[in-house]
């Protein structure tokens, strides 16, 4: 029973705190503010967490975890083209899944706090690695730091800046946009699908046809 009562408290502490900080930003948000949504006693917030930074670091690892999860939950007899179209179809469950999770792992982080930076760091150095095959896959060079700069968290970041506008607008109108439906998300993963892997053949190929500069 004490065993429950903790994860309960816990949780709730993380869930307002995942809303409160998507909403607000997190230095917005003070330890009173948080107890009180989470309706708990202030003082669980450091028994629990250590603190509010405690609280969003767990979010972040949280977020970076099912993040991790939706880049490898694929099927390796896939063609490239196809492992595309499911990790942003991964990519798009989990964004819907975690709003303001997202939001708040990737959007609305403090950039004054020495240990969330390098939090961020390590999540986004283990995430290129898990894409390194997928690049080699579509012909992407690896090694090629301009290429890797501009498609790593490519995907990831179109479907976050639509879920971020999707979000503010409904918080501004306090009203769910229908239209984002399951069709709507099937025929965004096909265009977001033809986009990226079209985009990434036109610069193969472009790569492919340059005459390479002697050294």
């Amino acid at each position: 029973m004490k065993e429950n009562t903790r994860k309960d408290t816990k949780q709730k502490i993380f869930d307002a705190a995942v809303t409160l900080f998507a909403r607000k930003g997190f230095h917005a948000v003070g330890i009173r503010e948080l107890a009180r949504v989470a309706e708990v006693n202030s003082a669980m917030l450091n028994y629990y967490f250590g603190g509010k930074i405690g609280i969003l670091k767990e979010i972040i690892n949280t977020a970076h975890q099912r993040h991790r999860e939706a880049i490898t939950s694929t099927d390796e007899q896939l063609t490239p083209k196809q492992h595309i179209n499911r990790v942003i179809c991964n990519f798009i469950r989990f964004f819907r899944d975690n709003t303001e999770l997202a939001l708040v792992a990737f959007d609305t982080l403090p950039y004054d706090i020495p240990e969330i930076i390098e939090l961020k760091k390590k999540w986004g150095e283990a995430n290129i690695q898990l894409l390194e095959k997928l690049f080699a896959d579509i012909g992407l060079d690896i090694n090629d730091t301009v290429q890797v700069s501009i498609f790593n968290g490519f995907l990831a970041n179109i479907i976050l800046t639509h879920f971020r506008g999707r979000h503010a607008w409904e918080q501004a109108t306090h009203r769910k946009i229908h239209e984002f439906n399951d069709a709507f998300y099937e025929q965004y993963a096909e265009m977001l699908t033809r986009f990226y892997f079209n985009g990434v053949n036109g610069i193969v190929q472009h790569i492919n046809k340059t005459p390479q500069k002697k050294t």
